[in-house]
């Protein structure tokens, strides 16, 4: 499918909220609040993915971080496993130098994207934001992406921690 990607209007809230909802678990989700910030705030960047005039995805960036950090991706159920995340990504790849997320550590279909898409593991201390629960990614826009094979897969954890 053909994404376009776009920045966020304000029409696109409720559909944001939508996807959000659908894609994370309760504790996950960020509150009406917030959404509502993403009006006015200077620091954060949403980007829709659309499929004609459907919010298909969308991309929150904290774009005052250095590097620039994803706080959240996600994808509508219709438009998954259907290149619409990966679109998402190579958009931010071409605006920004440097990106960075974090993953759940048992997302094992989201590294192995990201790890395609040239992100690399960022070891972290134990005591680093969400370290028990989340690896952390970054990206430069130098790194080998879409046609080098993917680099090993050093996010993996072991059985002993409950994730794979």
């Amino acid at each position: 499918m053909n994404y376009r990607m776009r920045a966020f209007e304000p029409e696109d809230m409720q559909a944001i909220k939508d996807i959000d909802r659908l894609s994370f678990s309760a504790e996950e989700q960020y509150p009406d609040e917030f959404y509502n910030s993403l009006l006015a705030a200077e620091s954060l960047r949403a980007i829709v993915a659309e499929d004609g005039r459907t919010a298909a995805g969308y991309a929150l960036l904290d774009v005052k971080a250095q590097p620039v950090r994803i706080r959240s991706i996600a994808v509508a159920p219709a438009h998954r496993n259907k290149g619409c995340g990966a679109a998402l990504l190579r958009y931010l790849i071409e605006q920004y130098d440097t990106l960075e997320l974090l993953v759940e550590k048992s997302n094992a279909g989201a590294i192995r994207l990201y790890e395609r898409l040239g992100f690399t593991f960022v070891e972290r201390s134990s005591d680093a934001e969400l370290a028990a629960t989340h690896h952390m990614f970054r990206r430069f826009k130098k790194a080998s992406c879409l046609n080098d094979p993917p680099p090993p897969n050093r996010a993996a954890t072991s059985l002993a921690d409950g994730t794979t």
